[in-house]
């Protein structure tokens, strides 16, 4: 149980990097996007 506890708790923080990841590839992708349409 101890070790089950360690690895969620690893999974949450490794949840947290990906979702951090994701939001800042979708903000980039969009103002790549942007600043391309205004060029």
């Amino acid at each position: 149980m101890d070790s089950f506890g360690k690895d969620w708790a690893r999974w949450s923080v490794g949840e947290r990097y990906t979702a951090i990841a994701v939001v800042a590839a979708s903000l980039i992708g969009v103002a790549t996007h942007f600043l391309l349409d205004v060029i």
